[in-house]
């Protein structure tokens, strides 16, 4: 878990990682080392980690909030679930924790699809694009 706050956690499976913040260099040895993504979020509208964990090849477990199902391609680069059920959130990580070939099709899927989709240099340079083509 990533959070600035601390956490307290007797659960030894878990690891609390305190004191990060957003543009942590921290943040993308995490990325590197994790398997999967989980945000279980009740009012995100479409968070940048997301974004990230797509981009670092990790398939992603999430709320279906705001504009977070636009951002995961169901079943294909990861879950997006309704919060208020949280087996359905438990069913993604199952399945992702004990089916490598899965983890690993939906993690490929994942970078491919974050590639195309949330490269902001291509993003910017499309908007550029669209307002010069209005003027």
């Amino acid at each position: 878990m990533v959070t600035k706050d601390p956490i307290p956690t007797t659960d030894a499976r878990i690891t609390i990682h305190n004191g990060i913040v957003p543009e942590d260099r921290r943040l993308t040895e995490l990325f590197a080392a994790a398997d999967v993504f989980a945000l279980p979020s009740l009012v995100d509208c479409s968070p940048a980690a997301i974004a990230e964990a797509l981009a670092s090849g990790l398939p992603v477990v999430t709320s279906n909030v705001g504009a977070i199902p636009e951002m995961v391609v169901q079943g294909v680069t990861g879950f997006a679930m309704p919060p208020d059920q949280p087996e359905r959130l438990d069913e993604g990580l199952d399945l992702l924790i004990n089916d490598p070939a899965s983890r690993s099709r939906m993690g490929a899927a994942a970078r491919q699809d974050a590639a195309l989709r949330f490269d902001a240099r291509k993003n910017v340079r499309a908007i550029v694009d669209v307002i010069a083509s209005t003027i």
